[in-house]
């Protein structure tokens, strides 16, 4: 089997890499970074250089079609956030016999945007920071209580987030990160007390029928910013109360 993985400088994939790798599969990898760190693992057979899928996703798109055609390619799996939605996006667009194996496009999109997440969660029950849903400047007025976070409804990496301690800290980072993030979500912060008390991940694979067919819980032990950004070293952990939910 000849398998494309996307993204190649981020870790994620890298892990993906050598996972697939080690199970005989041929692994292609490509992303837009020429010294991506996954073209030189051992088990990237080959590897291609694309246009950057954000500022040119036509060209992305048509450089993903022309690779996978050329080299067979039967599934390909995007691994950013950014490519998972742009080739979900224009998946009629890409070599039918090519397997993707990701959901329709409107339901990335829906489970992308932190709004809608948070939203679902408040609904069925699921515990969450309190989280207010401004649409214009003035409706940040209803935030109080201080510090909280100002984050945008679409985005990763920690990217355009901003750590406010008053109304005017909250008004000057709403008005400097607006332009490039047009919705936002405010939400009370939550510190970090204890190892007991400290941030968990938990990650799952649903089938085609919304089964859970693995899953796994890990305790953040470093990030990058400290206590704000992406984890950069944790370990597996067990979690019964995030299980349940």
């Amino acid at each position: 089997m000849k398998v494309l993985v996307t993204d190649a400088q981020v870790r994620n994939s890298v892990a993906m890499i050598r996972a697939l790798g080690k199970m005989g599969i041929e692994v292609h990898t490509c992303d837009a970074d020429k010294i991506a760190t996954g073209f030189y693992s051992k088990y990237s057979t080959k590897y291609f250089v694309h246009p950057d899928n954000i500022k040119f996703e036509n060209d992305y798109i048509d450089a993903l079609n022309n690779y996978v055609k050329k080299e067979n390619i039967e599934v390909v799996f995007p691994v950013r956030d950014e490519s998972t939605l742009i080739i979900a996006k224009n998946r009629e667009k890409i070599y039918p016999e090519v397997k993707i194996p990701i959901p329709p496009f409107e339901k990335i999109q829906q489970t992308s945007n932190k709004a809608f997440t948070f939203q679902i969660a408040e609904k069925i029950g699921i515990p969450a920071p309190k989280t207010y849903y401004p649409s214009s400047l003035e409706d940040l007025n209803q935030v109080k209580i201080f510090p909280i976070v100002l984050k945008p409804t679409f985005s990763s990496g920690s990217r355009g987030i901003s750590f406010c301690r008053s109304a005017e800290q909250l008004r000057q980072a709403y008005l400097s990160t607006v332009e490039n993030f047009q919705n936002f979500i405010v939400q009370d912060y939550i510190p970090i007390r204890d190892k007991e008390n400290s941030e968990f991940d938990w990650y799952c694979i649903y089938d085609w029928h919304s089964k859970i067919r693995g899953h796994g819980c890990f305790r953040r032990i470093r990030s990058y910013p400290l206590n704000s950004g992406p984890s950069t070293f944790k370990e597996s952990a067990e979690h019964e109360e995030i299980n349940h939910y």
